[in-house]
């Protein structure tokens, strides 16, 4: 009876992972997006740059924000 109980626990975190994920991809593409809409070179790059942090990046730099606090 454990087993199921554990496997469940196992899919529902990993789907709330994915969530998380899609949400982010989905901000950092909205992001780019808005990026292309500025006309000084300079700062499109600069908006550009700041909207590709890999996901990982993000989120180490996430949790060590919550561990400073």
């Amino acid at each position: 009876m454990v087993r199921p109980v554990v496997i469940a626990a196992l899919i529902v975190a990993a789907a709330a992972g994915c969530s998380a994920r899609v949400a982010y991809d989905s901000v950092q593409n909205r992001q780019r997006l808005e990026c292309q809409k500025i006309q000084d070179l300079s700062a499109r790059n600069k908006c550009l740059a700041d909207a590709s942090t890999p996901y990982e990046d993000y989120k180490r730099q996430s949790e060590s924000a919550k561990a400073t606090k």
